[in-house]
């Protein structure tokens, strides 16, 4: 059953297909929730190791110095900035595979209504057929 909405673009899959895609569209939203709690869990550590050194540090004699040379720490070291970036293409990650999600969500929904109002049509004309004796 082909369906076309006007500014749709139109629907790649049968309805039966729609289940399985939503549940891996779901499937690798979730994975993309425990990557990113991983990477923040991987930044909080780098954050807190430079704090621990920042805090000991006898040669810093206030907190603009500490925030400073925190600052100045975590802007330097590799791994943190590497943690940064992956974070942040694995934030935009997820709102695609979000958005892809809900797409599918949202076309899965306009195919069985597409569906339920073809299939009142037929009960219609069906309908109107024996109240003229058809």
């Amino acid at each position: 059953f082909p369906v076309t909405i006007q500014g749709f673009k139109p629907m790649k899959l049968q309805l039966s297909a729609y289940p399985a895609a939503i549940e891996q569209n779901a499937m690798r939203l979730a994975e993309c929730d425990r990557h990113i709690a991983e990477l923040k869990q991987a930044i909080e550590l780098a954050e807190a190791k430079v704090n621990l050194a920042v805090a000991f540090d006898q040669e810093l004699k206030n907190d603009t110095q500490r925030k400073a040379r925190t600052a100045n720490a975590l802007l330097t070291d590799p791994n943190y900035q590497k943690l940064q970036t992956q974070l942040l293409q694995l934030t935009a990650t997820r709102a695609e595979c979000q958005a892809k999600l809900e797409c599918l969500r949202n076309e899965m929904s306009i195919l069985k209504l597409e569906l339920r109002q073809a299939i009142a049509n037929q009960l219609t004309g069906v309908e109107a057929g024996e109240l003229l004796g058809v």
